[in-house]
């Protein structure tokens, strides 16, 4: 009787599950068609009772003299591995309903291979060290946690760059404000008390003239520096309120005077009269003092409390 035997993978290892092909022709037809069994039919139970394979499945089918049968197994055993032999008898019945028939079949012997004829190994591995150092195990989790913490606050900052972004722009702007408006008052007390530059009251009258200029225009980023005196109000027309624009006048009735002092002829007498520098000075703090207030408020940010301490402060 000629047969074939495969086996899928070629080189089956202990351990390893596999399927067998046993292919095999007879003399004459068997009296049965097909067979499939599964593991916890009685057949493969007894078949697995010898302990160095495990039987799973197995399907046996016939055409006519030849024969198939397929078993898949995990094998226990290096060597030679020898099935012990399937008994169908129990499914074979004759024509004529008569007693069964004799069916034995007996798979030829298989070569599984060794663990260590796989890997080349045949010593035992040394221990592992553990992955964590015993008594750290509270610090490796703190560990993962910061880091978890640290990911959701870089998103919660990138999702909120935006806002981020507008608000160090806001701080930005009430810096530069502040700094404008306090520089503009110590101008003030300088040009005031006659000291710092402002000692000549023609060039006193033209830098002062030049610095409320300077402050308008970095306030409010309107063309107050290009501007003759008698346009200051017309820059500010549409971009100020009443009450503004009534305190504005006041700042360019000081601008008159200091034109007057600066391009008066040589017959009149170029210096403030008695006490006037303190005058106009408080003119332009006071102005100063409400567009501060009045804008701070309008834009809904909190007033810039130290400015407006400092330009209460000269006006005492």
């Amino acid at each position: 009787m000629s047969y074939t035997i495969s086996l899928t993978p070629s080189d089956v290892t202990v351990g390893e599950r596999a399927q067998l092909v046993y292919r095999f022709e007879t003399e004459s037809p068997l009296p049965l068609q097909k067979i499939s069994l599964k593991e916890n039919d009685g057949l493969l139970k007894e078949a697995n009772e010898a302990g160095f394979y495990s039987v799973y499945s197995m399907q046996f089918e016939t055409n006519g003299a030849d024969c198939t049968m397929i078993v898949d197994f995990i094998p226990w055993k290096a060597g030679e591995l020898v099935f012990a032999p399937f008994d169908f008898s129990v499914f074979v019945k004759g024509s004529d309903g008569a007693d069964e028939q004799s069916l034995v079949i007996q798979i030829p012997p298989v070569l599984i291979r060794s663990v260590t004829q796989e890997t080349g190994i045949n010593t035992l591995q040394p221990p592992s060290p553990p992955l964590v150092i015993p008594g750290t195990t509270y610090t490796v989790y703190l560990g993962i946690f910061g880091c978890v913490l640290l990911v959701l606050l870089a998103a919660f900052v990138l999702l909120r760059f935006r806002q981020i972004k507008t608000l160090c722009h806001n701080i930005w702007i009430k810096t530069k404000r502040r700094y404008n408006a306090r520089k503009f008052v110590r101008l003030l007390k300088a040009f005031q008390s006659a000291k710092s530059g402002f000692e000549d009251d023609v060039l006193s009258a033209e830098k002062i003239s030049k610095e409320v200029r300077v402050y308008l225009e970095r306030r409010f980023e309107l063309a107050f520096e290009s501007a003759v005196t008698g346009e200051i109000l017309n820059v500010a027309e549409g971009a100020f309120e009443q009450c503004c624009m009534e305190m504005l006048a006041e700042v360019q009735k000081v601008l008159v005077r200091c034109d007057e002092l600066r391009f008066s002829g040589e017959g009149q007498k170029k210096v403030f009269a008695e006490n006037e520098r303190s005058g106009l000075a408080s003119q332009l703090k006071a102005a100063v003092l409400h567009f501060e207030k009045y804008h701070e408020a309008e834009d809904k940010a909190d007033v810039n409390a130290e400015v407006i301490a400092d330009i209460a402060e000269g006006e005492n």
